[in-house]
């Protein structure tokens, strides 16, 4: 648990869900949506235990089902692309593998409901965009999906509004993209939703209060530190995420394959290669330019989903265009498929096995602790030092500080219930 979970955790069991969504609102952030969503996990939680150790399964679940559902709306009369749940998989770990600090993308995503739950209520909404079929459901489904959007994320709120532009401005004014089939006045409707509820949670004091506690640097400052922070995200972060991208964009290899056989492509694949990589560089510093501005640094890495989307679509875009191109010959393309999925799949094996063997040691070693606080809260009336907790997992946590001040000491302190102060204990 970090931070965010002890207050969310405490408040919601000493104040219930309303208050403290309201606290937040007036005094931290505006975005309303997500903090009802994860005080109502909480709340359910205290009264379900296993609702929260739950919590995971269901959120991969559920980006699982609407990426499933999606491609099979996109793609359901294109024979080379049936195995769109295989495709789905990949994606997901794809979102996952190749985020930039897995462990903590991974912990804020599920922990304060904004950056990935805004990214599958988009997925669902555009489900509903693109389905051929009517049903009464649809409409108000639309409406949660929209409204959550809005007040769960501001910069992933602009980003979605900006796909939805770009279909409506291809399906509209440019008559192209026939094969999505988008509904367009749902499509409209729902952006008014979105901006709707995003100038709630924009407008909000909390809001107000949050920016103004960034730094104001002279513009002259502003453009070194995006220059500076571009240069980090090219040449510190991305490389090291290159491993996970190319093993998880592999797949879409096999499907460039399989395209092939129903489908004649012309395009070169040198020209495609460097226009791809000239359009992402761009992209990336545009996808930089707000966060880097009003924090004066380098986005936090759970504000770095949209890089991992962009360099996913940009590596798999490759993969598939290379296997378009690749000559077809059915021995030689049969191997090569089973060779590819082959080392995906034993790579990917030999990470889940090492993770969950480091995750299963610091979690132990998690859990002892809490129950050792619990064990001694009525009996130590001194402050307790505590050894330092050895993590060598992808998992993500925030340790107490020397500080008994420390925002995660205090909540820690105020969840458990306990009557002494936590510290971490100096190190010789």
């Amino acid at each position: 648990m970090a931070a965010d979970d002890f207050y969310f955790s405490s408040s919601t069991l000493r104040h219930g869900i309303h208050h403290t969504v309201l606290e937040q609102y007036k005094n931290f952030s505006g975005r309303w949506a997500a903090h009802y969503l994860l005080c109502l996990v909480f709340y359910l939680d205290q009264q379900h235990y296993l609702l929260l150790f739950l919590f995971s399964l269901i959120t991969g679940v559920l980006l699982l089902t609407a990426l499933h559902h999606l491609l099979q709306k996109l793609f359901h009369n294109q024979k080379y692309f049936k195995p769109q749940l295989i495709v789905s998989l990949f994606v997901m770990m794809g979102l996952f593998l190749c985020a930039v600090h897995v462990g903590e993308n991974w912990l804020w995503y599920t922990a304060v409901c904004t950056y990935l739950y805004s990214l599958i209520a988009f997925l669902f909404l555009l489900n509903i965009l693109c389905s051929p079929e009517k049903s009464w459901l649809h409409l108000p489904f639309l409406i949660v999906w929209s409204l959550f959007i809005g007040g769960a994320s501001e910069s992933f709120a602009l980003i979605q509004l900006l796909v939805l532009a770009c279909i409506w401005y291809g399906k509209i004014i440019l008559k192209r993209l026939p094969g999505v089939p988008v509904n367009h006045k749902l499509l409209i409707f729902s952006s008014l939703l979105i901006l709707i509820s995003f100038f709630v949670s924009y407008l909000a004091p909390g809001t107000a209060y949050r920016t103004a506690q960034l730094p104001s640097p002279a513009i002259s400052s502003k453009i070194y530190i995006l220059i500076k922070t571009y240069g980090i995200l090219l040449l510190k972060i991305i490389p090291p995420q290159l491993p996970f991208l190319l093993l998880c964009s592999s797949p879409w290899f096999i499907m460039g394959i399989e395209a092939k056989k129903n489908f004649t492509f012309s395009f070169a694949l040198f020209s495609l290669l460097i226009k791809s990589s000239a359009l992402v560089l761009v992209l990336l510093f545009i996808v930089l330019l707000p966060t880097s501005i009003s924090m004066s640094d380098i986005a936090p890495a759970r504000a770095q989903l949209p890089v991992t989307c962009l360099l996913y679509i940009y590596f798999s875009v490759l993969f598939f265009c290379s296997g378009a191109k690749t000559v077809y010959f059915i021995t030689k393309t049969d191997l090569l498929k089973k060779s590819v999925m082959l080392l995906s799949c034993v790579a990917l094996s030999w990470l889940l096995i090492d993770q969950y063997n480091k995750a299963t040691q610091y979690s132990t070693k998690y859990d002892e602790r809490m129950s050792y606080l619990k064990s001694i809260q009525h009996t130590q009336h001194h402050p307790l030092q505590l050894e330092a907790l050895d993590n060598k997992s992808m998992l993500y946590w925030q340790e107490i500080k020397h500080d008994s001040s420390f925002y995660v000491n205090q909540q820690l302190k105020i969840s458990l219930g306990l009557r002494f102060e936590v510290v971490l204990k100096e190190e010789k």
